[in-house]
Parts: structure tokens; C-alpha cells; sequence
């Protein structure tokens, strides 16, 4: 987990494949938030195909309450900051993966991600003074 918010604070995209291979993976309990945290902050087309792969599969998997929110919140930071429109292919899936799921609100984890790239952001800046 900490390893993943430094490559987000320092942009380290040379670790862009072994984040995005570890965010699939889902080895890890809690880690996934910053997984998403870094491939949101390289911003590549291929750290958005890896969320992209994640969300394919996890949100057919209803009884794996893993990291759906904070990948489709880094998809939806980065629909905002590229001016694209990836999430809106997901809700669907989304639908059904929060069905039986009450506490699981996307509007909640797109301002809870927004505030955690907003950290990154000036921890970013504040580091490179």
C-alpha cells in the first residue's frame, strides 16, 4: 500500500504494469484503494485498461466485495480530467453489483477518491519543493 502511494505522490510510471498486475490480482486486502490511487495518477491508456480489466471482471463477481468503488471512482476522475466517458459504460454493471449492497453509494466514492487525489496532488507538489 505504501509502495503504491509513493509511485502515485512521485509518479513513478515505470511501475505501471506490476501496479495494474497487483490491482487484478486482488492479493492484497485494502491495497486496491491505492493501486487505483496510482494508475489514476499516471493516466495512461494502459493503467485505464487495467481498470478497465478489474471492473470487467470483479463487477460480475457480486459476492467479492473487493475494490469495485475506488476503480470505478478513478475511472470517473479520469472521464473528468480526459474528458471521456468510460464510467458511463459501467454503470450497468455497477447496478447490479450494488443490488444487495445498501452501503456501496458511487457519489460517496468519487468525492472520497476526488479528496484522496487532491492529497496526492499537493503532497506531489510539496515534495518536489
Amino acid at each position: 500500500i505504501v509502495g503504491a502511494y509513493f509511485a502515485a505522490i512521485k509518479k513513478y510510471s515505470m511501475l505501471e504494469d506490476n501496479i495494474g498486475k497487483l490491482l487484478l490480482r486482488s492479493d492484497v486486502c485494502y491495497a486496491g484503494a491505492g493501486y487505483c490511487l496510482s494508475l489514476a495518477c499516471f493516466n495512461s491508456e494502459e493503467s485505464i485498461n487495467y481498470l478497465k480489466q478489474y471492473l470487467n471482471y470483479y463487477l460480475k463477481k457480486k459476492d467479492l466485495f473487493f475494490d469495485q468503488a475506488d476503480a470505478m471512482s478513478a475511472i470517473a476522475y479520469l472521464d473528468n480530467k480526459n474528458n471521456t466517458d468510460i464510467l458511463n459504460s459501467y454503470i450497468q454493471l455497477w447496478t447490479k453489483f450494488v443490488k444487495n449492497k445498501p452501503y456501496w453509494d458511487l457519489n460517496s466514492s468519487i468525492k472520497r477518491f476526488n479528496k484522496s487525489m487532491n492529497k496526492i496532488e499537493k503532497l506531489r507538489y510539496g515534495a518536489d519543493s
